[in-house]
């Protein structure tokens, strides 16, 4: 072997060079998911108007509330804190937890800690497949719901 040159280099080498710079360029340009995005923002299906996702994320930690109707079509608010799944089978960004609905006194007169209330509902996953597409499926008193 001549000094300076280095031995060709296999098919697998060239192949793996060539998959961590495809990754490489996915996550700089935000296109792919990870735990280290941020998924902070209001979630929504332009189809399906008046319910919604806030996602709030410290950390990695999500924060999400929902706005949706309830049975009765009045509206409902359910909030989960969602941290990391890292045993996922796919390589998606995944966060769980457990779903909450609360209530609490009208915003028309004073606070009143006392009266308000929570109970646990069901849970919630979030799936983020890139920074901008998730599925989120929860559950509420049995009835499951992925949008």
């Amino acid at each position: 072997m001549a000094a300076g040159r280095r031995p060709p280099e296999g098919g697998a080498t060239l192949v793996l060079k060539a998959l961590f710079a495809v990754m490489a360029s996915a996550i700089a340009s935000g296109s792919m998911a990870t735990v280290g995005t941020n998924f902070s923002d209001q979630w929504w299906n332009a189809a399906e108007s008046g319910w919604g996702a806030s996602v709030h994320q410290q950390s990695d930690k999500l924060f999400v509330d929902l706005f949706v109707y309830g049975p009765d079509g009045s509206p409902v608010w359910y909030t989960a804190t969602a941290t990391p799944q890292p045993d996922n089978p796919s390589a998606d960004a995944v966060y769980a937890g457990e779903l909450y609905r609360t209530s609490g006194p009208s915003i028309g007169g004073p606070f009143n800690p006392g009266l308000v209330s929570y109970r646990k509902v069901g849970t919630l996953k979030f799936d983020a497949s890139s920074a901008d597409i998730a599925t989120l499926s929860y559950s509420v008193d049995g009835t499951a719901i992925t949008k």
